[in-house]
């Protein structure tokens, strides 16, 4: 059996039949920092799709260790007591009747990608009690990433 080859930032460009029949090949993609750096690699000029491929992950490859992700966390960000912490609320209709959830919801990332959220009931806690229970969750989580970050 032959080896799985990751595919990670690489996209096929299938050629278009009605266009141009030989306008297929691979494209590279990165992002860092709010900015995209793109490279196409095409069949044609590379021998066909397989040696294409090669050429593409070669470039995936150097462009990876070109464009290292940012590592560091913000922590002045993370942990600003404005962010991340909201009061809330959810209306339902139940048997023709309106009701209404007020929480307090904490949100954080754990990973690119995830949120991880925690809410608190006001009619449990109070507003503001809510409100300081999700902030205190938060600034728990955010201090623990911190940790494992270091």
């Amino acid at each position: 059996m032959s080896k799985a080859i990751s595919l990670h930032n690489i996209a096929r460009v299938k050629p278009n039949a009605k266009v141009d029949r030989g306008a297929g090949g691979w494209l590279v993609r990165f992002t860092r920092k709010g900015k995209q750096t793109q490279v196409y690699v095409g069949d044609h000029t590379h021998g066909g799709k397989a040696g294409s491929l090669k050429v593409a992950i070669r470039e995936r490859d150097r462009l990876e260790t070109r464009l290292k992700p940012a590592k560091v966390i913000r922590a002045e960000r993370l942990l600003d007591p404005k962010r991340g912490a909201h009061l809330k609320s959810k209306v339902f209709l139940r048997n023709g009747r309106t009701s209404t959830y007020e929480y307090a919801e904490a949100v954080w990332s754990e990973r690119p990608g995830e949120m991880t959220k925690r809410k608190f009931s006001v009619r449990k806690f109070g507003r503001k009690g809510a409100l300081a229970l999700a902030r205190e969750t938060r600034n728990k989580a955010i201090k623990k990433l911190l940790k494992r970050a270091k």
